[in-house]
């Protein structure tokens, strides 16, 4: 019970940074007469320009580098897209039993498509509010954030951020993991 509801809380703290981000070259001082623009996608359509995070790092690969039993986390995947007019931020997470629960396993990966003028603008956003190390053999840029121990690539206008790991591997094992995640699902972009 305590491994969903942790994986419930980081699905819901990713979508919802997600949001915020995909907001976050507009002023935030400035005020309209108009409401903002998103809303929660229930189904799966994507446009062309849009990717499906569960498509770029699929269960067999999850399983790869979490182990064989790993799954996909109730309520992660396309049904939590949020979306704007121009942009899509999907994510999907998968877990993976541990003996304990320091031991449990966690992958999440997040991708913003769609206008990629703005997805740009997002990525710079967050790499200013989280700097960190680069890393030039990813996507067109990419950089690991030292605080929040994401991995995110830029690619073809569409923004990758993937974080996960164990708390009991440590943060170099970690960074490994995610870094196999990202070159994985950029095979796939």
């Amino acid at each position: 019970m305590k491994k969903i509801i942790i994986a419930g809380l980081v699905v819901l703290v990713a979508v919802a940074g997600g949001v915020m981000l995909m907001n976050g070259g507009k002023d935030k001082n400035k005020t309209t007469n108009q409401a903002p623009s998103t809303a929660t996608n229930t189904n799966d359509t994507t446009t062309e320009s849009q990717k499906t995070a569960c498509k770029l790092l699929t269960l067999e690969d999850a399983k790869g580098l979490l182990g064989d039993n790993a799954v996909l986390v109730d309520g992660s995947g396309g049904a939590n897209a949020a979306t704007t007019e121009d942009v899509k931020l999907d994510n999907c997470t998968y877990s993976s039993d541990g003996a304990t629960l320091g031991d449990l396993k966690q992958l999440t990966i997040q991708v913003q498509s769609g206008n990629s003028d703005q997805v740009q603008r997002a990525y710079e956003n967050y790499e200013k509010e989280f700097p960190g190390t680069s890393l030039s053999e990813l996507g067109d840029e990419a950089y690991y954030a030292t605080e929040a121990k994401q991995v995110n690539v830029m690619k073809n206008g569409n923004w990758l951020l993937v974080f996960g790991g164990s708390i009991n591997a440590g943060d170099d094992a970690n960074k490994e993991l995610n870094l196999k995640a990202a070159k994985l699902a950029l095979e796939k972009l």
